[in-house]
């Protein structure tokens, strides 16, 4: 063999494993302009009424109710309309960057076949005739970049690669809103909790203004004094964040269930009355929000002006929000166990003696 011919052959070589190289390097991370992978579907999303995601663990199903989500799995409990618009707009979003395998015995492998694989998820959105419109498979991620992921329309054979922004949910619960309530603990003016034992085992809390920094226990007895490792604060708090683990619209509910119960009250006159039951070996919570106008207390004319206090909401805006959450009083709450090892207290586990070491 002459040199000419082992130089053509060397150089072919080179050429052959560069290309190589590139097809498995792809940089899909580039801000190119891909075209949207739903060419139909942005001018039908407004018609979505039904929406199902399937695993193989599970299926969530999603109705729209005179324009209200609902959980069926949870006896129709209102769904975050946040995550499903947010939801629905990745939909329509989603863009191809690269067209892969049209070959149906390789959908196995890219997590793409039906029925599904582990870790694969179907989605299906339908109208409210039950028409549908869009039915895709998400499958695994690719293995050069986990951002991007695999995916198939159900009835077409052909697989793409697509960037996965999807932030969906696959359980119920996820789809609902994160927190039951959100009440800022600078609106909290007093914080009863209230068990079946005695009376003076009570906790009662409060400010005298709106414009205290701090929180104020009463009825300490004679001889005791706050316990200085507890944060009287942390009880102000408790409603920033109620993350549940379990919905039910009833309970076995009699007396001999009940343990305490828990008042928020707050300055600009709402109310949070809450109680909690034992259900077999779980606690579930029943919440019922009100609001009041003698209850509300406004800023004095002669308090400090704290800079960063937050403006007072007005009572108007209290009736809103005593609307909004209207709803919960036809829901019992197993909530996280931070909540009630929180309330699980009595007013012996907050003080000291005076002279205590």
């Amino acid at each position: 063999m002459n040199l000419k011919k082992l130089f053509l052959i060397f150089s072919s070589l080179i050429i052959i494993v560069g290309l190589f190289i590139t097809l498995l390097s792809k940089d899909y991370t580039a801000n190119n302009e891909y075209a949207k992978f739903f060419t139909d579907i942005e001018s039908k999303i407004d018609s979505v009424k039904k929406i199902e995601i399937e695993t193989t663990e599970n299926a969530v199903y999603l109705f729209n109710n005179n324009g209200k989500w609902e959980i069926p799995g949870y006896g129709n409990y209102p769904a975050s309309g946040e995550k499903i618009k947010k939801f629905l707009i990745s939909i329509v979003q989603l863009k191809g960057v690269d067209k892969k395998t049209k070959n149906p015995a390789l959908h196995e492998k890219l997590g793409l076949a039906f029925p599904l694989k582990e870790g694969s998820k179907r989605i299906r959105l339908l109208d409210d005739e039950k028409n549908l419109i869009s039915d895709f498979i998400i499958g695994n991620t690719s293995s050069n970049n986990e951002r991007f992921s695999y995916i198939r329309e159900f009835d077409s054979e052909q697989t793409w690669l697509f960037k996965n922004e999807f932030d969906f949910k696959t359980t119920d619960i996820d789809w609902t809103e994160d927190s039951i309530l959100k009440i800022a603990r600078w609106r909290i003016k007093s914080v009863t909790i209230e068990g079946n034992n005695k009376k003076s085992d009570n906790i009662y809390i409060y400010k005298d203004k709106y414009s205290d920094q701090s929180f104020k226990l009463d009825n300490i007895p004679n001889g005791f004094v706050l316990n200085s490792n507890f944060n009287l604060s942390n009880f102000s708090s408790m409603l920033e964040s109620v993350k549940k683990l379990d919905i039910k619209s009833s309970i076995l509910n009699d007396k001999d269930n009940d343990l305490r119960q828990l008042y928020f009250e707050t300055f600009d006159g709402l109310i949070i009355k809450i109680k909690s039951f034992k259900s077999g070996d779980d606690i579930y919570y029943h919440f019922d929000v009100d609001s009041d106008f003698e209850v509300r207390k406004e800023l004095d004319d002669n308090e400090p002006n704290i800079v960063g206090l937050p403006k007072m909401m007005t009572f108007e805006e209290i009736e809103e929000e005593k609307a909004k959450y209207n709803y919960l009083k036809n829901w019992y709450f197993k909530l996280y166990k931070d909540f009630n090892t929180g309330t699980n207290l009595t007013l012996q586990d907050l003080i000291v003696e005076k002279n205590s070491n």
